[in-house]
């Protein structure tokens, strides 16, 4: 138990100082990142520019490095999660997720290699929806109208143009995309009239085998709960409140891509529309940071997987409760409680003789520090050998031979074994950490021994 409680110890010591303790070290915190689609990245492949435009607007811009559970605290508010990393996803953090949805929140997930696949599907199921995915190969679009000259880079100008989200958008020009795949026609606002998907990845597009040609490659679905509703016993029951657009490639929204064609335009329309902004609805939109494919020992990572667990934990409504209750028994249980002091002869009359050396017992005992109780109950035994043997110095091997004839039924190596071993531990060369069923061997051998060195048998 000692090497268990000493563990956990240290575990809940680093956990509770390296985010204090990280940013100490220089160099390593970065007020620029790198990471694709970070906020603060301010190079090509970052959102940056996207970023600045919304707060010109008047948008209040965060970032969330922690857990999806905190989203219960922002009614309302849009979250836009771009290129997510499909091992970072917490499922437990959907079912918040899904409940942020049904009040009123609303959700961008822009993505192009189906990283995000196990994200949207338990997010959709959670909703009682069907689930769309993103395919996990390269879509190549026509170059104009072409069925031989096709680029990665194509143009999408097929759009439901009554939607708010493309009033003034002409043209979006993707980079790399893909193709979302089981969206409802009547959530299909945008498509590339052509496309072909190149399966085997070889960059040499075959319209049939292995490749996968489509006439309408869905590029951006667009999910209005309000407006959705299933029939249940006879009632029309709405999925929810909020809003979901899916944006099969998230590489629009980045630094090297936003400024061309109408790519900030519809960016912007996007969370206009998710926001409700011109309803009257919450200008807060926070970007998910947590998920971003972030290097693993990176302060953001480290910080964000500790606040996450705690998020989660204090807005879950079956554990908040049970932590003050934890925290509690965990001081009671766990932390070291005052050692005895030494008694004089008044304080051992005023315990009914309860001497120095059985109130530490008793402590030991009731804190399971029984590899200390065994160096104090040598101790003791050597100052009884000592005396009683009339010794001048402890020595292993006279001792033995001396207590094997006082005690006939312990041979003299065992006995020798036996006092090896405790020196061992009374020197500190042994761990103390012991069971109990192991104290209360060394207890009944040190008990034998005494009895007859004080019986002179």
């Amino acid at each position: 138990m000692g090497k268990i409680k000493t563990a956990v110890y240290i575990c809940v010591f680093i956990l509770v100082w390296v985010p204090l303790v990280l940013p100490l070290i220089p160099g390593y915190t970065q007020s620029i990142k790198t990471e694709d689609f970070s906020i603060y990245n301010p190079f090509w492949n970052g959102c940056f520019l996207f970023k600045m435009e919304l707060s010109r607007k008047g948008y209040d811009v965060r970032p969330l490095i922690s857990s999806l559970s905190v989203l219960s605290r922002a009614e309302n508010a849009t979250l836009v999660i771009l290129g997510p990393s499909s091992a970072t996803i917490n499922p437990i953090e959907i079912t918040e997720l899904a409940a942020f949805v049904r009040d009123g929140g609303s959700i961008l997930i822009a993505d192009d290699f189906g990283t995000g696949n196990m994200f949207t599907a338990l997010l959709f199921w959670t909703l009682g929806l069907q689930p769309p995915f993103f395919w996990k190969y390269p879509l190549y679009g026509s170059y104009k109208g072409s069925l031989t000259t096709w680029t990665i880079t194509p143009t999408v100008t097929t759009f439901n143009v009554s939607h708010p989200i493309f009033q003034g958008v002409h043209q979006i020009i993707l980079n790399a995309p893909t193709a979302l795949a089981n969206v409802p026609p009547e959530s299909q606002t945008a498509t590339l009239t052509l496309g072909i998907l190149d399966v085997d990845g070889d960059m040499q597009l075959e319209p049939f085998m292995p490749d996968i040609m489509l006439p309408n490659a869905v590029i951006v679905a667009v999910y209005d709960l309000s407006k959705m509703s299933i029939e249940v016993d006879g009632q029309e029951i709405n999925y929810g409140k909020g809003k979901i657009v899916l944006v099969s490639d998230p590489s629009i929204f980045n630094n090297d891509m936003i400024m061309r064609g109408d790519n900030l335009k519809f960016a912007s329309n996007l969370i206009d529309w998710l926001s409700g902004k011109n309803d009257g609805g919450s200008n807060l939109v926070i970007f998910d940071e947590a998920h971003l494919a972030t290097p693993f020992y990176s302060y953001d990572k480290l910080f964000g997987s500790i606040m996450g667990y705690i998020d989660w934990a204090s807005a879950n409504w079956l554990l908040a409760p049970i932590y003050p209750i934890l925290i509690v028994f965990s001081i009671w249980r766990w932390l070291p409680r005052r050692k005895p002091e030494e008694l004089g002869p008044t304080p051992v009359y005023l315990k009914r003789g309860k001497t120095f050396l059985t109130e530490r017992l008793e402590w030991y005992k009731e804190n399971k520090q029984y590899g200390y109780a065994v160096k104090l109950l040598y101790r003791r035994m050597k100052r009884y050998i000592l005396r009683y043997l009339k010794l001048k110095e402890f020595d292993v091997e006279t001792v033995a031979k001396m207590l094997a004839k006082r005690i006939p039924d312990m041979k003299r190596k065992e006995i020798k074994r036996f006092l090896e071993t405790c020196e061992v531990i009374d020197r500190g060369e042994k761990p103390v950490f012991i069971s109990s069923d192991v104290f209360l061997n060394y207890f009944f051998r040190m008990k034998k021994i005494m009895e007859g060195v004080v019986s002179g048998k």
